[in-house]
């Protein structure tokens, strides 16, 4: 009887010393296959910053944003997040409210001069217009910015006889050959108009995705006419009323449009008669 207690006690420790051993292996297994997992490596990412919180509709200035760069592993960022960070980000427009110190996405802004962008910068109830800009225009209106306001002028020749004036419509033969007209006049015909957006290029062709807007008709080349110089490509978008733009399109056939930066005072009209010397009117055919 003893004999078979001792028996048991002696298996039972066996047991026990084998399946602690065992235990002790499987540990060593999976604390071995803990060290051989690779550990994941963490990649350098930009993000756009907002600074300060920036309402929809917002311009952004170099003052608004910042560049971080952060050591993240994939899969803790949005790749929205990512694309705004490699962008340029200034001048363009907020689409919807940005809270700071917040990653800017790029569905929350507009690139300039996109639909989006100017769709969001045009007030409701109004339309994107584009005037075409000669190089001389370019430079006069260069320090004005986007959200800002210009003023629009009319200038026209006319043909001055004794008490009969007739203006020339600007596909008149007769306005190409110098000494047929005696006299110019610039209007103003729209103030403090705001300004959405200035294209050098041209060649985005935006504004027909908001509203279509008037084609100029050309008639074909006369080889007797002296070639005017390649004109610019450069166009400007700006907010009009639909009132505004019947009114340009009533007076586009007579003339050009000329585009300065809103003076926010009373604007008169300026002519021949106040601006040119007698010798010049002279010159010109004006009878004195």
């Amino acid at each position: 009887m003893a004999m078979a207690v001792l028996l048991i006690l002696i298996g039972g420790i066996g047991i026990f010393i084998f399946s602690g051993g065992k235990n002790d292996e499987q540990v060593n297994n999976v604390s071995s296959q803990v060290e051989k997992k690779p550990a994941i490596e963490q990649v350098s990412v930009n993000f756009a910053i907002a600074k300060i919180g920036l309402k929809a509709g917002s311009i952004i200035t170099e003052q608004d944003i910042k560049i971080e760069t952060v050591l993240l592993e994939p899969g803790h960022w949005l790749v929205e997040e990512q694309e705004a960070g490699q962008l340029f980000m200034v001048g363009y427009v907020t689409l919807d409210n940005i809270n700071a110190n917040s990653r800017i996405r790029t569905s929350q802004v507009a690139m300039p001069g996109s639909p989006a962008y100017l769709s969001q910068m045009v007030t409701p109830g109004y339309r994107v217009y584009s005037f075409n800009l000669s190089e001389q225009q370019i430079s006069q209106l260069a320090t004005t910015k986007a959200g800002e306001y210009v003023d629009v002028y009319f200038r026209y020749n006319m043909i001055i006889s004794g008490y009969k004036t007739q203006i020339l419509q600007r596909v008149e033969p007769e306005i190409r050959r110098i000494g047929n007209f005696n006299g110019t006049k610039v209007l103003p015909i729209l103030s403090a108009k705001k300004l959405l957006y200035m294209d050098q290029n041209g060649s985005n062709g935006v504004v027909s995705n908001i509203n279509k807007m008037m084609s100029k008709d050309t008639k074909g080349e006369n080889k007797n006419v002296t070639k005017p110089k390649p004109e610019s490509h450069a166009k400007l978008y700006v907010e009009l009323s639909d009132h505004d733009i019947k009114r340009l399109y009533t007076l586009d056939p007579y003339g050009d449009f000329i585009i300065f930066p809103a003076s926010f005072a009373k604007n008169k009209a300026s002519s021949t008669d106040e601006t040119l010397p007698e010798n010049i009117r002279q010159l010109k055919g004006k009878k004195g």
